[in-house]
């Protein structure tokens, strides 16, 4: 006869149930098996109370800590002093460390054997740094002077007459002037001959606009897009903002603009699509982007936008009514190559022996959980966040060295991958004495499972250890859901998609948005020939104005992804 296993009791009738089962085996003699019972409770309750806590410290830390990955080096250097049983933390390149200690032994010491530690200096106030003052302001800004001038009656000497001006000493201030609006009103001409000739009567062509017989004009459109894909406003605030310069339109006219917009704008989104399946290295993230429906219990689901960027510096957004991996896949599946992702199971079916895709995993992913074990109180997660911090030192002196993509992977081979190693033995002998459900146990599960995939940049400088560079672009979705809440429509959604494509491309390539679209909306309302539409790409759209001299295509906003 099989004993029932207690579960941990969460009603009042339940706690009596328990007490009874336990009583029934102590008057029956078994209190061996009782002990047994009681132990098994203690350990689940011990395994809920860790998660509990886990969780909780990480809400904690979302609401109140700080936002920044990194970890203080003596806090770390604390959690190895308790450690016992394990390696001193390593506090540098084991390749360099070897040298170093080679060198030492060939080199006569400094110092007698049996003296005591140097220690370290006193630490001295650092000088406070000169502040560089401050940034002057663009010389491109009208300027409008306002002379300062002394009372009338101060003006004049009493023996020589007026005064004059011997000195000025001008400061600046800056002042902001709010946008207004302005009407065009287009008269389009006829002429004909005085005479009354036949056939000399001409008509101008009518004015380019961007929706046939609508109001607004290049500017206004581009200037709502921005409001709403750049910063994130929603449509009724940016009718508000309007309404205080002293137009009235109604939020249902302004998203009718926004639809014909991103009809415009779709050829080139699409044209972004293959340009970025086209990449060495494709990097993928989603996140969640609630949208309207009537059908839903709650009257909205939550669907999915997903980003696509290149290591070239392209990106495609592409929305998809629910979290199924149908779509991601589909695109995904139209190229070869590497891809770069977290550890979402609708991508296991892309990659393969015979599939010709790599994936390369997230250091990030794995950093997070290591992490997450340590805020849970288990000290030995430090050690594998110390050899993750090296493998990111590492790359940052590569980046700050400015090197070749040649040189970063053979520094990689020489420097980073013994520290891998050091990191995969350490995996195996956790493997074999965690609890597979503890918070260090999943987290070493997650490193282990995706050994592979977290190995292939070693191989290729083009490679990212991480797939941050990706993330980073969902944060004007984030930022955008925060305000509007919520797509009105899947159709909207997909809308959306449209927009952040190419508002998220001009950023990567250094341009204005609303430069950028209130010349291409107006072109393409005026039937730019899709045979020429790679000129219109933001990429190629900035080059062309660089070359005319235009100063709004001068300075990047945000640099492509390293």
């Amino acid at each position: 006869m099989t004993t029932p296993h207690i579960q941990i009791p969460k009603q009042p009738e339940d706690v009596e149930q328990v007490r009874a089962f336990l009583k029934s085996l102590l008057d029956d003699g078994k209190s061996d098996l009782l002990i047994e019972q009681v132990l098994k409770v203690l350990e689940q309750m011990r395994q809920l109370n860790t998660a509990l806590e886990l969780r909780n410290a990480e809400l904690l830390r979302k609401l109140y800590g700080q936002r920044s990955e990194k970890i203080d080096p003596d806090q770390l250097a604390l959690f190895y002093g308790l450690l016992t049983g394990l390696a001193p933390a390593p506090t540098q390149d084991p390749a360099a460390a070897a040298q170093e200690q080679n060198a030492s032994a060939t080199e006569p010491s400094a110092q007698p054997a049996d003296a005591p530690a140097a220690q370290a200096p006193d630490a001295t106030p650092r000088s406070k740094k000169k502040h560089p003052g401050r940034r002057p302001l663009p010389e491109s800004l009208p300027r409008e002077v306002v002379p300062l001038t002394p009372p009338p009656e101060l003006l004049t000497c009493p023996l020589h007459g007026p005064k004059v001006l011997i000195d000025s000493e001008p400061s600046e201030v800056l002042e902001f002037v709010p946008a207004s609006f302005k009407v065009l009103r287009y008269e389009q001409q006829t002429w004909a001959c005085p005479e009354g000739c036949p056939g000399q009567v001409v008509t101008a062509e009518p004015a380019n606009k961007i929706i046939e017989r609508g109001l607004p004009g290049p500017g206004l459109m581009a200037d709502m897009l921005v409001k709403k894909y750049r910063f994130g406003l929603p449509i009724e605030r940016i009718r508000i903002m309007y309404q205080r310069g002293g137009v009235e339109l109604s939020s249902s006219t302004m998203g009718s603009w926004v639809t014909a917009a991103a009809d415009l704008l779709e050829p080139i989104a699409k044209l972004l699509a293959q340009i970025v399946l086209q990449a060495h290295v494709l990097g993928t993230d989603d996140t969640g982007l609630p949208v309207l429906d009537r059908d839903h219990p709650n009257g909205i689901k939550r669907g999915h936008m997903w980003a696509y960027v290149s290591d070239g510096g392209y990106i495609y957004y592409e929305f998809t009514p629910d979290w199924s991996s149908d779509k991601p896949r589909e695109f995904l599946s139209r190229r070869t190559g590497i891809i770069q992702a977290d550890d979402y199971a609708g991508y296991a079916a892309l990659f393969g022996p015979e599939s010709g895709r790599i994936k390369a995993g997230c250091w990030a992913h794995c950093r997070r959980k290591v992490e997450a074990a340590l805020q849970a109180g288990d000290q030995r997660a430090s050690y594998a966040l110390g050899l993750i911090a090296l493998i990111y030192d590492n790359e940052r002196q590569a980046t700050e060295d400015q090197v070749t993509v040649e040189e970063r992977t053979r520094r990689r081979q020489l420097g980073t991958r013994p520290i891998i190693d050091q990191l995969r033995d350490w995996g195996r002998k956790m493997q074999l004495v965690l609890v597979p459900k503890s918070p260090l146990g999943k987290a070493v599960g997650y490193m282990m499972g995706q050994w592979d995939s977290l190995i292939v940049f070693l191989d290729d400088g083009r490679v990212s250890p991480d797939n941050n560079w990706v993330e980073r672009q969902m944060r004007p979705i984030a930022v955008g859901r925060k305000a509007y809440l919520f797509a009105g429509s899947e159709a909207g959604g997909h809308r959306a998609a449209i927009v952040y494509t190419i508002i998220g491309n001009c950023l990567m390539a250094g341009v204005d948005p609303w430069d950028y679209l209130q010349d291409v909306l107006l072109k393409l309302a005026s039937g730019w020939p899709m045979s020429r539409l790679s000129e219109l790409l933001p990429r190629a759209w900035a080059e062309h104005h660089r070359q005319q001299g235009h100063p709004e295509a001068d300075a990047p906003l945000i640099p492509a992804p390293a």
